[in-house]
């Protein structure tokens, strides 16, 4: 079966062609390949694109890397329009507001922070490594290495999820539990093979009781938090209000936002620094079988656990939306 073929799937398929037979054949294709495109993140989030709210419409716009603004509005057009008519045809589902997230966006700003200003969105192995040298706090050690290395799940769940209990020490496997509803999955249970070095940094985050502020650069009167032993890895700041059991994923973007800013590196955000992870593991396959194809490709799905999609009678990893990041150019790009 050709590569096409897999290319050519949008999610919600039946929705999204009815959405295109409004138009001609040229705008069409161009709307396509934004579905197309879009697919890979409406299978992570397990929602059609009609229901994104702002955060994760800005999310995709990242992912849909434009040069420049005309372009960027272009793109933002296609959602806000695909938006508009999900809602007219009464899609969305009850819970949410039948308000499009995109009505009050005007500002030129807005559009221009998604271009690619000739920056590399994504980072090196050498710059992770780097990244992870530096931050102070075992804490979000684990946090990037984690990422890098395939961890992830809905929400950032399968870091949110590990406990303690989760890691075969002797054989560097973790246990990773993605969520379903907020609720530990035990269908999702997957077995991940560590490095040496998640290892030791996931061995000293257990132990931290403290957190730096700022990665120990703050002038607050306080310059240190108490960590709340909370029965998993990564731990929330002990505060005067009642914590949920698990640390919240909002917690885990603000401290890499952190990081992110004391670094210079404004695009180390959860989704590159696993994309990132990728890339070190395609420029690796590459050293070693000096193609990338298909085999390769269901690999690098694999240990970033990448979601199933079937066609026809057939169910294998979503592997050829990694194509559109996951290339000879953007390797050269980042490794030269």
């Amino acid at each position: 079966m050709s590569n096409k073929i897999y290319e050519d799937i949008l999610y919600n398929e039946d929705k999204k062609n009815q959405f295109l037979s409004q138009y001609n054949k040229q705008t069409q294709t161009i709307y396509r390949q934004s579905f197309i495109q879009s697919r890979l993140e409406e299978e992570r989030l397990e929602k059609d694109l009609g229901e994104f709210n702002l955060s994760e419409i800005e999310e995709l716009m990242y992912a849909f890397n434009p040069l420049t603004i005309a372009a960027s509005k272009a793109r933002a057009s296609v959602i806000r329009t695909y938006i508009d008519w999900y809602i007219s045809n009464g899609y969305m589902e009850k819970a949410q507001t039948n308000i499009n997230p995109m009505s009050t966006i005007d500002a030129e700003t807005w559009y221009e922070k998604f271009v690619n200003k000739e920056e590399v969105l994504y980072y090196s192995e050498e710059q992770i490594r780097a990244a992870v040298d530096n931050a102070v706090n075992y804490q979000d050690k684990a946090i990037i290495q984690l990422l890098f290395e395939g961890a992830a799940g809905k929400w950032l769940s399968e870091l949110r999820n590990l406990k303690e209990e989760d890691i075969d020490w002797d054989n560097s496997i973790l246990t990773l539990y993605d969520s379903d509803e907020g609720i530990r999955n035990e269908e999702t249970k997957r077995p991940f093979f560590a490095s040496d070095k998640l290892m030791s940094i996931l061995e000293k985050a257990i132990a931290e009781k403290e957190y730096q502020k700022k990665n120990g650069t703050t002038e607050a009167r306080s310059p240190v938090s108490e960590l709340l032993e909370n029965g998993y890895v990564l731990k929330p700041a002990r505060t005067r209000n009642e914590y949920e059991e698990r640390i919240e994923q909002h917690v885990i973007y603000r401290r890499l936002s952190v990081l992110a800013e004391l670094y210079d590196m404004p695009y180390l955000r959860a989704k590159n620094i696993t994309r990132s992870g990728m890339l070190w593991m395609a420029k690796q396959i590459l050293d070693r079988d000096g193609v990338l194809e298909k085999p390769q490709y269901i690999e690098i799905a694999d240990k970033f656990n990448i979601s199933f999609v079937t066609i026809g009678k057939t169910t294998m990893r979503s592997w050829v939306p990694l194509k559109q990041f996951i290339n000879i150019e953007s390797l050269n790009r980042i490794y030269g």
